[in-house]
């Protein structure tokens, strides 16, 4: 039977109120149902579909654009290429791939708005950073090999691309100097 004390009542009203409310802020949450959002601000590793769903999407550069023409066809042809690269190359090509899609989480998420030239730009540069970073100057020659022989048409003409070539150089240069420097001298 139903208290009439007006305690009783006040607390039952009380749970009712703070029941509809979990039930009103629950519903007003914003649900993560949309795998499109999880792949723009977390891309997964081993996959190229971050380019065309999160930054093509956004930006519409077209087929020669940088998340077209660049981002994507890279990708998929260093994922074609993987099984043929040594075990250290294969983790390479995992971890830069990933560096380069992490680097543009911004753009993709929207916290960053630029033109497609300005987007290229900033991909671009990323690409030294990205290679160095995850061992570029520690893979066996025959990987360099590989790599090279898929991405060498990018780097024709292009002076960006030239760029970032001779940057990764760079750094692995550096590196080697450090190496010969700490355990030869």
């Amino acid at each position: 039977m139903l208290s009439t004390n007006p305690r009783g009542l006040f607390g039952l009203l009380l749970l009712f109120v703070y029941c509809i409310n979990l039930a009103i802020a629950s519903s007003l949450q914003p649900r993560q149902t949309d795998n499109s959002t999880n792949l723009c601000t977390t891309p997964p590793e081993n996959d190229c579909s971050f380019y065309q769903e999160c930054i093509e999407t956004r930006y519409h550069c077209g087929p020669s654009g940088y998340p077209l023409g660049e981002g994507y066809k890279y990708c998929t042809k260093s994922l074609e290429a993987r099984s043929n690269l040594s075990p250290e190359g294969q983790q390479w090509t995992t971890d830069a791939m990933l560096c380069l899609q992490e680097k543009l989480v911004p753009y993709a998420s929207g916290s960053a708005n630029v033109t497609c030239d300005e987007l290229r730009d900033y991909a671009v540069g990323t690409h030294a950073k990205c290679y160095i970073e995850n061992g570029w100057c520690r893979l066996p020659v025959s990987d360099w090999a590989l790599v090279v022989s898929f991405v060498l048409p990018a780097f024709l003409g292009d002076p960006q691309n030239v760029k970032s070539a001779l940057e990764t150089s760079q750094g692995c240069a550096a590196l080697y100097a450090w190496i010969v420097i700490t355990y030869f001298f």
